[in-house]
């Protein structure tokens, strides 16, 4: 008799038993705990719109003063407004720390205001906002585009 297929049968059988007890000792020893885990997730994703958020409006609002120069209301040229704009966010920068990144663009200048028949466009191009909980981490790359009349009111996003 030719024996030689069952040294190969014997170690499929081993084989097959091994993998299924293996695979009955992860199920049962699986928690089915998510809770900690999309807890950590709801946060960062919370601190992320609430970091762009948060810079959003304070920009509208220095905007609003970089433009406008003086108590009756007085239009500021636009190397004025710039430098304003980035002397206020000066004073935001270190306000809140998620929205660092937003502020640390316009202090170092890296931003684009220009006017146009009497509408401001203020542009922030490549800002990325980053937050972390626990092991988890997240990277949003974004870009604001808001534009502004005359008298520095926010008109909408570009």
């Amino acid at each position: 008799m030719n024996r030689k297929g069952d040294i190969s049968l014997i170690l499929l059988v081993l084989v097959a038993i091994v993998l299924s007890v293996t695979a009955l000792f992860s199920f049962a020893s699986f928690s089915n705990s998510f809770k900690g885990d999309s807890k950590d997730r709801t946060s960062i994703i919370t601190n992320l719109i609430f970091s762009e958020n948060y810079g959003k409006e304070n920009l509208k609002f220095l905007a609003q003063q970089s433009i406008v120069c003086s108590t009756p209301p007085e239009i500021c040229s636009l190397p004025d407004v710039k430098s304003r704009l980035q002397t206020f966010a000066q004073n935001k920068a270190d306000v809140y720390e998620g929205a660092k990144p937003i502020f640390g663009k316009v202090i170092r200048g890296e931003f684009d205001f220009q006017s146009m028949n009497s509408i401001y466009k203020l542009e922030i191009k490549d800002i990325s906002l980053d937050a972390k909980a626990g092991s988890n981490e997240i990277s949003r790359q974004l870009t604001i585009c808001m534009q502004f009349n005359n008298k520095g009111e926010y008109i909408a996003d570009c």
